[in-house]
């Protein structure tokens, strides 16, 4: 894992609340003991609900960008070529959605 070449110690949650850990590390979260699971119905993107308990591609995506990216200290892509990948992504997600509904 490229965090442990480069002997970074963070850690990142699923959960919805990490109040019951008690591990002494660097937690990455969106708001103090919650995780990615919480973040799920914060994000930007928690509209594509395609009716998945995991967050979706998408959603982490935003988690990646919003707090591990400014978080963490690592030679990240080019902005343009992220912004790039996070469209083709919603693009995909619109495009699943419609096809889903289309189908009903």
């Amino acid at each position: 894992m490229l965090l442990e070449q480069r002997n970074i110690d963070y850690r990142f949650m699923l959960v919805d609340d990490s109040k019951y850990l008690n591990v002494a590390a660097n937690w990455l979260c969106h708001e103090p003991f919650k995780g990615m699971s919480d973040f799920k119905s914060k994000s930007k993107y928690a509209n594509l609900d395609l009716g998945i308990l995991q967050p979706t591609p998408l959603v982490a995506f935003d988690f990646i960008k919003q707090y591990i990216m400014p978080s963490i200290d690592l030679p990240w892509r080019d902005h343009k070529e992220i912004d790039a990948v996070e469209n083709m992504l919603y693009r995909h997600y619109q495009e699943a959605l419609k096809n889903r509904n289309d189908s009903n």
